[in-house]
């Protein structure tokens, strides 16, 4: 079920940016380009500012991105207009790796995508002053009910994420700024 969809998640959820080999299915990324999200609401955590820079090198302000790992899936990760975009950022467990997150995803998946919601890529980030995170999945349901329902989970996913995440969690309806 896991497998890389490179060149269409690329141009769909990263443009302008170039791949290099990573290990354990990952591929380093680094943007071309600065990417903007505005925080239209807070569901869950703190966050200060009204905007999420992504960009390949750290600025005071910014997201340093490191890597993406791409989901194989049926459907686009492109939403439809009425559909909502929420951004995960999370914080693994201290004994817990990449590897660990891309096992759960396999879980997840199937889990999401049952429940109406679409997930095609994790986006791993550099934890910074600015940005406690290890990383992010961007998730596109077709409303709110939808992403209650798989944010509530069933005990197997549940307990998955229980053993996996310990730190701080960020949960946003999300909307990509284009100058």
């Amino acid at each position: 079920m896991y497998r890389h969809c490179w060149l269409l998640a690329l141009v769909l959820l990263f443009p302008g940016c170039a791949l290099f080999g990573g290990g354990s299915g990952a591929r380093e990324y680094i943007p071309t380009q600065e990417r903007t999200f505005n925080v239209v609401e807070r569901l869950e955590g703190a966050w200060r500012g009204r905007e999420i820079v992504l960009r390949r090198d750290q600025r005071h302000d910014t997201v340093r991105v490191l890597a993406a790992d791409f989901y194989q899936s049926t459907e686009l990760a492109v939403p439809n207009p009425g559909d909502y975009r929420i951004m995960v950022a999370f914080q693994l467990a201290s004994d817990k790796t990449r590897d660990d997150y891309r096992a759960f995803k396999e879980l997840h998946l199937s889990w999401v995508s049952t429940n109406g919601g679409r997930s095609h890529a994790t986006v791993w980030t550099e934890r910074s002053e600015h940005w406690p995170y290890d990383g992010f999945d961007e998730m596109i349901v077709r409303s709110m009910e939808d992403f209650e329902t798989i944010r509530e989970g069933n005990r197997v996913i549940n307990e998955a994420r229980a053993d996996l995440l310990r730190g701080r969690q960020f949960v946003a309806l999300i909307r990509e700024r284009r100058d």
